[in-house]
């Protein structure tokens, strides 16, 4: 019989760990392909989290937040996904700037996407396959994890670890931010639908505007283009923000029974504990390691050949 056992906080962090161990020594997962993202997600993201819920016999709706949400409320997430493309964007061209100052760019997370092929495919995995796997693993498994501590706390914590997840210093913050807003939708809407439509939007508006430019998120921007990023980031702000409005007054935000903690003091205490267990501090180690080569590569300490 499916149970509805709630993970705990250090079960959610080793499997964050194993994810992430997964991600670095998988073949051919490293490379900057279509395919790779393919192998990666499956089996290093989304496999782990069904497998460990298998073995729990947990129902699959309750473990991962699969409450339905009206057709509004996904429109809603949807928006606001593809909203904080744009900020998220200039954050990482902001860092994409000051990398370029260094005299290289890390390579790009996938190729150039040069015909209608090669975006749908992009489409279906990195836009679909993504967004449905790292929620699954983030605003689904994390978040139950993280619940108890109350749903803002669980929004702020599992938004870090994402950020942790991508191990780039390029796109640490972009990541951060964007993993706050899905967890908000997520929370506020109590399904892990909201946060998958805000993820798969913000994936999508990333490939097209890719494939009609021409050119990656993280390419390099003059000081001029990264000011008209600015300007049009508080348009799309206003708009995200009409979005969370939105959200906010949806009603069905679901907290635990007896999660009064603040949202700081909450924050404080479960980050001291998850920190004082191992797979936290190797999650944190190997984010600083990867974003630690990142750097030292941008100014030339070594080569990547191959």
């Amino acid at each position: 019989m499916p149970t509805d056992r709630r993970p705990s906080v250090f079960e959610g962090t080793m499997l964050l760990m194993l994810c992430m161990l997964l991600l670095t020594v998988l073949p051919g997962v490293a490379e900057s392909t279509i395919w790779a993202a393919l192998v990666g997600e499956t089996l290093a993201v989304l496999l782990p989290v069904l497998i460990f819920l298998r073995a729990e016999r947990a129902d699959l709706r309750i473990a991962l937040r699969l409450h339905p949400v009206p057709v509004w409320g996904l429109a809603v997430s949807a928006v606001a996904g593809a909203a904080m493309w744009v900020p998220a964007t200039t954050m990482a061209s902001a860092v994409a700037y000051l990398y370029s100052l260094g005299g290289r760019m890390p390579p790009t997370q996938l190729p150039p996407l040069a015909t209608p092929v090669d975006l749908v495919k992009s489409l279906l995995v990195v836009g679909a396959l993504v967004a449905f796997a790292e929620e699954s693993l983030f605003r689904g498994f994390l978040y139950r994890a993280y619940e108890p501590a109350g749903g803002p706390a669980a929004v702020v914590l599992t938004a870090l670890f994402f950020a942790f997840f991508h191990p780039s210093a390029l796109s640490f913050i972009p990541a951060l931010f964007s993993g706050l807003i899905a967890g908000w939708l997520s929370f506020r809407f109590n399904s892990l639908w909201a946060a998958v439509a805000a993820h798969f939007a913000n994936n999508t508006t990333a490939l097209v505007t890719g494939y009609v430019l021409g050119e990656s998120a993280e390419a390099v921007v003059t000081l001029k283009e990264l000011g008209s990023l600015f300007l049009t980031s508080v348009g799309a702000l206003a708009l995200l923000a009409a979005c969370l409005w939105l959200a906010g007054r949806s009603g069905s935000a679901g907290r635990p029974a007896g999660a009064g903690a603040g949202t700081g003091a909450a924050v404080k205490e479960q980050l001291r504990l998850t920190f004082s267990r191992w797979p936290a501090r190797v999650v944190l180690f190997l984010f600083l390691l990867n974003a630690t080569l990142e750097i030292l590569y941008v100014v030339g300490f070594f080569k990547v050949t191959g």
